[in-house]
């Protein structure tokens, strides 16, 4: 079973996370199994932003850069959604989407209405359904007032993560499920592989340099112990056309399934994994080390499917997991739950952090 099937399966069990940053100043959202919710005191207390999602699965989430009020949000089996009041109201977005599912969302920074998603067509919205593959990616250059495909050259694969070079938007990565990596340098209209090294991959993560876009890193979730799959991180020094395991301190089977690059020194990352918790590089991924408290706290075997750092404070770092949001202050060093209003046992899909 492929890894999208696996984690379909346990869907409402485990979360899915993808991040995305937004800019408006306190606020940040979190997409859960039961809608949208926000904060503005840096996950102090949340509130429901769900009118119009209440009782959907939110995947994913892109924030306009330039009108923050405006947001997408990706959901397992109603398509996208957007709100254009922060949150308050929520109406769909969906003409010409004709998968029922959105993995992933990426917005063009420099041309906020260009939106791109990574689809899949689901069996159904419940914990028994199963991804197959979709029409891969579509895009919107109207707002998500409607979208068309945007996958020549993408093969028969579900997007798993897409990624756009800050510095060039028309350069955008699109990660796969058994596929390894794809590129595009023409703003989706064809993409061709970027996959030397990983081109048989699942592809979690996709995470761009934005000191040198041309380093680009990639979480691999494998898909389990002992598998053939590769599983950890892997780096490309030339805007993918040729990739390298930098996986010092990792297992080789660790499946790696949300990165984060520090705004502040971008030789600093994270990785989420799954049941190992969070690892920390200093040094571009040439070493990882383990950020993880104590095997009694908080977490320890616990899947995190959610990484951003804070872009306005150093060494803050939010992780989404299955039971809600971890925040730390210290650079990975200790970890304190952050859930105040979030109903019990939250599954946190995505996060969309702004700068506070």
């Amino acid at each position: 079973m492929s890894r999208w099937g696996r984690r379909a399966a346990v869907v409402l069990s485990f979360s899915f996370a993808l991040i995305s940053r937004a800019e408006a100043a306190g606020i940040i959202y979190a997409a859960t199994s039961n809608g949208v919710f926000k904060t503005s005191n840096g996950g102090a207390t949340w509130t429901p932003a769900n009118a119009g999602l209440a009782g959907i699965n939110v995947f994913s989430l892109a924030v306009d850069p330039a009108t923050p009020a405006t947001v997408y949000a990706g959901t397992f089996g109603n398509r996208v959604f957007k709100t254009t009041d922060g949150g308050e109201h929520w109406l769909p977005a969906r003409a010409g989407f004709e998968d029922d599912t959105a993995l992933v969302l990426a917005i063009d920074p420099r041309h906020p209405a260009t939106i791109y998603a990574g689809t899949t067509a689901s069996s159904s919205a419940s914990a028994s359904s199963a991804f197959f593959p979709g029409r891969g990616v579509i895009k919107s250059g109207t707002g998500a007032a409607g979208w068309i495909a945007a996958s020549a050259g993408l093969p028969r694969s579900i997007v798993t993560a897409l990624a756009i070079d800050p510095s060039n938007p028309g350069v955008l990565y699109a990660g796969t499920s058994a596929a390894g990596v794809f590129r595009s340098t023409n703003a989706g209209l064809t993409w061709t592989a970027a996959n030397a090294g990983i081109s048989a991959s699942d592809i979690s993560h996709l995470v761009v340099d934005p000191g040198n876009p041309r380093v680009i890193y990639a979480g691999l979730e494998g898909c389990s112990a002992g598998c053939a799959s590769p599983a950890g991180v892997f780096k490309s020094l030339d805007g993918g056309t040729s990739w390298a395991s930098a996986n010092v301190g990792l297992a080789d089977d660790l499946q790696v399934v949300a990165l984060a690059i520090d705004p502040f020194n971008t030789r600093v990352l994270y990785a989420a994994t799954r049941f190992n918790g969070i690892f920390k590089t200093t040094d571009a991924g040439g070493r990882w080390v383990s950020v993880n408290p104590a095997p009694t706290g908080t977490m320890f075997a616990i899947v995190h499917f959610a990484l951003v750092t804070d872009p306005a404070n150093a060494g803050t770092v939010y992780a989404g997991t299955f039971d809600g949001i971890l925040k730390t202050s210290d650079g990975g060093k200790t970890w304190v739950t952050a859930n105040s209003g979030l109903p019990p046992s939250t599954r946190v899909f995505a996060l969309a952090v702004g700068s506070i």
